[in-house]
């Protein structure tokens, strides 16, 4: 499918991992779902396909890769909009607990809701 990591688009520019993040989440976002119409909850089979996200949490992820400055800038920036480790990691374990709602199959979830549609905030004025 890729030959190589960074392929080059039709506008000629390279698409490395991080610009094909987001086309990746989506794709995944509708495998679930249709892997969850392929086996729809039923007494007889009671598993339950969902799909969620921890959101973007504080952690060293990046490790030694990156430079002390850049590192520094990072921290600054996702401070104010990201979640401890701890909030993110119960999100994903509320997703996979074995009292997790049968209305979640097929569903995407964050924040340890459903969530129906996701739109930016600029667009829902």
């Amino acid at each position: 499918m890729f030959t190589s990591v960074k392929e080059k688009g039709r506008d000629g520019r390279s698409y490395t991992m991080c610009r094909r993040f987001n086309v990746s989440k989506l794709l995944l976002l509708y495998a679930c779902r249709y892997i969850a119409t392929l086996s729809p909850v039923m007494p007889r089979s009671n598993v339950i396909i969902n799909y969620n996200t921890a959101g973007a949490c504080r952690g060293d992820i990046a490790g030694k890769e990156i430079s002390k400055v850049q590192k520094k800038i990072m921290e600054t920036m996702m401070f104010p909009i990201s979640r401890t480790l701890e909030m993110g990691s119960r999100a994903l374990v509320d997703a996979v607990k074995p009292d997790v709602a049968p209305e979640t199959h097929g569903r995407f979830l964050m924040n340890c809701e459903i969530v129906q549609y996701v739109f930016p905030v600029f667009l829902h004025s």
